[in-house]
């Protein structure tokens, strides 16, 4: 069932029109490289990223793991690269999708959830407020 699954599942990614994602690899184990853009609309735009995500034994019936390979910022990702995310932890569902993950991963880059977050963060956001202005402020000191 799990290597079915996980075949559909990527085959599905590949047909989608996941903007701004596209499968890199696919391992035997069931684990997927992809490589995700970062969101217009964020603070990451213009960057790229390798994302690896690891499906368990028992998937689909327990989520799957995503790390960032590669650099990044962000209060929802630990320095590690692991991916904070609901939908990656309680509110799992076997009826979710790689697609479903990698789109709501996307999400999470334009509007991070800091009462979930990796690093202490005040209620009153600064450090989303801060990663969503850092392109303004780097062009800001380019100038």
């Amino acid at each position: 069932m799990r290597a079915a699954r996980i075949d559909k599942e990527n085959k599905a990614f590949r047909d989608s029109a996941c903007e701004g994602a596209k499968i890199l690899e696919e391992l035997e184990s069931g684990a997927i490289m992809i490589l995700l853009k970062g969101p217009e609309d964020s603070a990451y735009a213009g960057n790229s990223y390798e994302v690896y995500v690891t499906r368990p034994e028992n998937y689909p019936f327990s989520p799957p793991a995503v790390k960032f390979l590669s650099n990044i910022v962000h209060p929802n990702i630990s320095p590690e690269g692991y991916v904070c995310l609901d939908i990656l932890q309680s509110n799992w569902s076997p009826t979710l999708s790689l697609e479903s993950i990698i789109l709501s991963v996307q999400v999470l880059l334009t509007e991070p959830n800091l009462t979930e977050a990796f690093t202490s963060v005040p209620r009153e956001g600064w450090l989303g407020y801060l990663i969503k202005e850092n392109k303004k402020l780097t062009q800001a000191t380019d100038q």
